[in-house]
């Protein structure tokens, strides 16, 4: 649902209103991003911005204080349209659970409501599914270190 803003100008007798549209969009986004940063900190990169569009970088691990065996790294779309989500880096994880990730974060989108910090949820949902991936590889590297010891 796009956010449509109109302006009428007194002196605007039969013409259009102005659209603030793109104003709008821009500052929303302006936003997001303001907030998303504040979060990430150090684990967010901004690739590219314009005033309709930024893309975004954020390496994504479990939350928990363990070792870590899993990490992928989310590239993020922010437009006026809802956000577009790929893992296009990961590493302990073949690619399976790479689209179970990036099924998660689109899940969230078809699911949240309009006004929603969809960016947050999405990444805070691969960022669950992460530890759980974390804690099967930590049995699968245990595993293995007991079966060559």
């Amino acid at each position: 649902m796009a956010v449509e803003l109109f302006f009428f100008f007194p002196f605007s007798k039969g013409f259009p209103p102005f659209r603030l549209q793109p104003l709008m969009a821009a500052l929303l986004l302006d936003e997001e991003l303001e907030v998303l940063q504040s979060i990430y900190l150090d684990e967010l990169s901004v690739i590219q911005k314009s005033p309709s569009e930024a893309a975004l970088e954020i390496r994504c691990s479990p939350s928990r204080e363990e070792e870590c065996f899993v990490t992928i790294t989310v590239s993020i779309i922010l437009t006026a349209a809802p956000p577009a989500f790929r893992v296009s880096d990961s590493f302990g994880l073949d690619a399976r659970e790479v689209k179970q990730i990036e099924k998660c974060m689109k899940d969230v989108v078809l699911t949240s409501d309009p006004g929603e910090a969809i960016c947050f949820s999405a990444i805070e949902s691969a960022k669950e599914r992460l530890e759980a991936l974390n804690s099967a590889a930590s049995c699968q590297v245990a595993f293995w270190v007991r079966a060559c010891a």
